[in-house]
């Protein structure tokens, strides 16, 4: 049930509001329409449009009639849709309109309910936040014939919040709470996108919307049939006729009867010094709400933020008054009845602005044409000075920190720590070390392990397990062993950062120390797992430590582990005590196994086999196929009683029997069922399937695979190199009929297959259609033909990759010493790029490459000198 699912709390009077980016990720919130909390419920008909949230429509040349709120509606193809979902609401459904901003949306559900013969004299919900959601939920408010109106859908699936609220909505869906109920909501077609990928923080909002939730799109233009039915009315409202005459060619009826397009032409060409102060001060919005800061703006931030945005001939003898006028054309002087700025109120009473939103049309806007723009000192000085909110300072925070910003970033962190929830404070510790500030990550940890000492189930490994492979990738071992090592000093690691660090400890000669740190999490797990228990003298000694009947399930993991290093370190009497102290552990077997193995015994391994030691078989075989003896091992492999390989030994057999030449038995035994091969040893097979036998033989391979599903885990590495080898007989149409079947490889294969081939032209038209990897693959191979003029354009025209190709773009700038483009795209906000950063200074790559380490980067992409 909803009561179950953790959440973090939301400081404050609003929760995050989703407007733009992505869920997982770079996530961009924006503030409410209103301050005010949501009304008590009361029937359809009793809220008026502009309560629910219907954009006003433009202003027109005066008539001698009075016009009414709204433009008459104009129905188009998604309003039948809609009609016929809520023919009869006999049963609890949710419906989400999807769409651009300003397409109409909103106005089209409002009219699908006051409308509606049953709906229209139903109770409507107009929550503002998620929290708020979820009260009326927790208190019973929300009865059977009740509308939710849910308009910007994404508001209450994110957040703190957005779990709780999501599981609620589930549970009334799946029927749990009486209804019927009918939830209306909206969203852009990118925030769909985003909160339905894997890898949404929120798993329940995913399934929300793929499986119960009826989606309705709603066109961005108007179609020939619309503009004629439009035409065809008698009196058509001039507001109508205005926008129409308008929206030209674009045919964005909707958006220019809400005046998106003419407020976005004012922004981006100025006319008037007036204007010049507006556009500058809008973008300082628009820069603010991408870097972070969701509540209203407040006045003072802006007026210290605009002067960074102004071009050098309206700084020179500005006026004093400049702020006001900007601030005055921006949010008071309107186009047809538009500002692109709304002052809002959030005290009682009257008085001036509290502060300033977007109109979210301009906000769409510049959130497309600012994403990777530069952001001057002034807006981050106005930011650290002027911003409040702990939500707000937490994803300012994040941005300073993704741009290597340490002089804003810690200034903006330490103002929220002391009263972050333990959460956030794990979340601050992970963005410090991706970053380039282990130590400071370190240092904190403490702080985070007393948050935890009464609650162990709110650590999180898994958010620190992506941190570890981040440092890992990037060959970072330095940092990966001294973030592990962190956690293990301040008791927050449980044993699952012990692999870890003890390799890492030991790929940097440091076995001593990781043999200490196992013993230590040894002590730590016994002393978990015996209620308190305490060595009779009071010393954690070895003994003690070892001692049989002290020990949990990972515990003894953790003594198999200590076990090799002993071993590899040459303790071999240590070593083998363990071993004799737990003969009657499954592990010690796998140990005595691969111990024999490295030391080339067969004959103690072939004993182990037969004592039914799994690892024993199969490592037997290997050591016989390694020295040559293929007769033996073709033998022990024959006895089903001597071998059982286990699926994640299946790739290094496999790859052993093609190097000594035994394809046959290769083929048998990746053909098993239930056995996986990884693509290595995959790709090896069939290229000496290939090269020996021909490709048709290779063909024949893969479509046995396929056809038998005997690739469960590995079918796109099939159905490439199958690809691979129908275009290496010019067997096109079979190609294409394999891609067209669709999935990840086939859009990776076909510019990964131009690329190998070297074909640019192709590459190039491939990228004209959005494909990332080939746009990737392209900027590859003129990078490697030394072609770095055209590279570095293409790079700079690519700012929407998705995430795995911006970290594989940020290592091929690494690879190929791109300093320059490295900067500037970490000034932008490009954090693969930073991370490679960081690398590159640890690596001493450049002159200046301590001083970054140490104050980070200058808002230009500039090496700064104090942070």
């Amino acid at each position: 049930m909803p009561d179950e699912i953790a959440r973090n709390e939301a400081a404050g009077e609003f929760t995050h509001l989703l407007q733009a980016g992505t869920v997982n990720g770079e996530v961009h919130f924006h503030a409410p329409h209103t301050a005010q909390p949501g009304r008590s419920p009361r029937p359809v008909t009793e809220w008026g449009p502009f309560d629910l949230d219907v954009h006003r429509a433009i202003e027109a040349p005066p008539t001698d009639e009075a016009l009414p709120e709204l433009p008459p509606y104009l129905r188009r193809n998604h309003d039948d849709e809609l009609d016929a979902e809520l023919r009869e609401p006999d049963r609890s459904r949710m419906v989400v309109l999807t769409g651009g901003s300003s397409t109409g949306k909103t106005r089209a559900l409002y009219e699908a309910i006051t409308d509606h013969e049953a709906l229209r004299s139903w109770e409507l919900h107009h929550p503002r936040t998620a929290d708020e959601l979820v009260d009326r939920f927790r208190s019973g408010q929300v009865e059977p014939r009740s509308v939710l109106w849910l308009n910007e859908t994404q508001n209450f699936l994110t957040g703190p919040g957005g779990g709780e609220a999501t599981a609620w909505l589930l549970t009334l869906l799946d029927g749990s709470i009486p209804g019927p109920v009918v939830v209306l909501g909206t969203l852009w077609p990118q925030y769909w996108s985003d909160l339905v990928d894997t890898t949404n923080g929120n798993p329940h909002a995913r399934s929300l919307l793929l499986h119960s939730v009826r989606r309705i799109r709603v066109a961005e233009r108007f179609s020939d049939e619309d503009l004629e039915t439009l035409r065809s009315t008698g009196s058509v409202d001039p507001r109508l006729s205005l926008a129409v005459s308008s929206a030209g060619k674009a045919r964005q009826v909707i958006q220019t009867l809400a005046g998106g397009p003419a407020l976005v032409d004012r922004h981006e060409h100025p006319d008037t010094a007036e204007d010049r102060y507006a556009a500058a001060i809008v973008t300082a919005v628009i820069d603010a709400h991408h870097l972070g800061h969701r509540s209203l703006l407040p006045r003072t931030l802006l007026a210290d933020a605009a002067p960074g945005y102004l071009d050098e001939r309206d700084r020179i003898d500005a006026p004093a008054d400049w702020f006001e006028r900007g601030i005055r054309c921006a949010a008071e002087e309107s186009l047809h009845g538009i500002t692109a700025l709304i002052p809002r109120r959030r005290q009682a009473g009257t008085g001036p602005a509290d502060g300033y939103e977007l109109h979210d049309y301009i906000e769409q806007h510049g959130q497309a044409v600012r994403r990777a723009a530069l952001v001057p000192d002034s807006l981050w000085q106005a930011l650290l000075a002027h911003t409040a909110e702990p939500e707000d300072l937490e994803r300012l925070t994040t941005s300073a920190y993704e741009r290597l910003l340490y002089r804003y970033g810690q200034p903006l962190y330490r103002r929220y720590w002391s009263s972050a929830p333990s959460a956030v404070r794990e979340q601050i510790v992970d963005l410090l070390a991706e970053h380039g500030r282990v130590d400071e990550a370190v240092a904190l940890m403490p702080e985070v392990g007393r948050d935890l000492q009464h609650d162990d189930a709110l650590f999180q490994p898994n958010r620190h397990h992506r941190t570890v492979e981040a440092l890992l990738e990037q060959g970072r071992k330095v940092d990966a062993a001294s973030f592990l090592q962190g956690f293990t000093t301040a008791r927050l690691s449980s044993g699952w950062d012990s692999p870890w660090l003890t390799q890492a400890l030991v790929d940097l000669g440091r076995t001593g120390d990781a043999i200490e740190i196992l013993e230590q999490q040894i002590a730590h797990e016994n002393r978990e797992n015996d209620a308190g228990t305490a060595p009779p003298d009071g010393n954690v000694t070895s003994s003690w430590i070892l001692s049989p009947g002290r020990r949990s399930a990972a515990g003894n993991r953790l003594i198999a582990q200590l076990a090799d290093l002993l071993a590899s370190d040459g303790r071999w009497e240590r070593a083998l005590q363990l071993v004799r102290d737990h003969a009657d552990y499954s592990w010690t077997k796998g140990w005595l196994a691969r111990q024999f193995a490295k030391a080339g015994k067969a004959d103690q391994l072939r004993r182990l086999a037969a004592a039914g030691s799994t690892e024993a078989q199969w490592l037997l075989v290997e050591l016989e196929l390694s020295r040559g003896r293929t007769a033996e091992a073709l033998e022990l492999m024959e006895d089903p009683v001597l071998f059982r390989v286990p699926p994640h030994a299946a790739s290094r057999l496999v790859s052993l029997l093609v190097e000594r030449g035994l394809l046959d038995q290769a083929i048998e035994l990746s053909t098993t069922p239930h056995i996986f091969l990884d693509e290595e040893a995959f790709r090896k097979l069939v290229a000496t399937i290939a090269e020996s036998r021909g490709a048709e033989s290779a063909i024949a391979h893969l479509q046995r695979l396929l056809a038998d599903d005997l690739t469960a885990f590995n079918a796109s590495t099939a159905k490439a190199l199958l690809a691979d080898q129908l275009a290496a007989l010019g067997r096109w149409q079979e190609t294409r009929e394999l891609l067209r079947e669709g999935g990840p490889w086939a859009r990776t294969w076909l510019p990964e297959h131009f690329a190998r081939n070297g074909n640019p032209d192709l590459l190039r038209r491939l990228a004209d259609t959005g494909n990332d990897t080939a746009r990737y693959e392209l900027i590859r191979l003129l990078l490697d033909r030394g072609n770095d003029r055209e590279a570095m354009k293409l790079l700079r025209s690519t700012t929407n990759s998705g995430d795995m190709t911006a970290q594989k773009l940020a290592r091929l700038l690494a690879d190929h010493g791109k300093l320059a483009e490295l900067r500037d795209r970490a000034a932008r906000g490009d954090r693969h790029c930073s991370q490679q950063l960081v690398v590159l200074a640890q690596q001493a790559a450049f002159p200046d490459a301590r001083r970054l380490l140490r104050h980070g980067l200058n808002t230009d992409g500039s090496t700064a000198d104090d942070a």
